[in-house]
């Protein structure tokens, strides 16, 4: 990890143990994700008794420490959907979001051309 994200009230120190335990999470799961102009769109798959619960973890921590950032978590049917949007500057979001999605979502690849999945919406604060 190189340096904390802009609005990050971590330490350099928390941010890695943080994202240590993103990354030893991320070996049971895979994740696609694209951006927009003021998003990210992520598709997590692996197992679903494992990953929803530790969504709930991610976005309760997350939401103590970095009020900018805001997830939408979706069901598929196969995964989860995960919408993360940051509060600010326009000019500033895809910025705030290419710092941080890999730091929560470690060895997220891009998106294939085959389309979004469809999700029932469950919005997860």
């Amino acid at each position: 990890m190189s340096a904390v994200p802009a609005r990050c009230s971590l330490s350099a120190g928390d941010l890695a143990d943080v994202a240590e335990r993103y990354a030893r999470a991320a070996e049971r799961y895979q994740a696609t994700i694209h951006y927009e102009r003021d998003r990210a769109v992520l598709d997590l798959r692996g197992p679903m008794a494992e990953l929803g619960p530790f969504l709930e973890e991610m976005v309760l921590r997350e939401g103590s420490c970095c009020s900018h950032l805001r997830f939408d978590v979706s069901d598929t049917g196969q995964g989860y959907r995960v919408v993360l949007t940051v509060d600010g500057a326009p000019d500033q979001e895809q910025d705030a979001l290419r710092q941080i999605v890999p730091v929560l979502f470690p060895g997220a690849v891009p998106a294939s051309s085959t389309g979004p999945a469809q999700a029932e919406t469950r919005v997860l604060r």
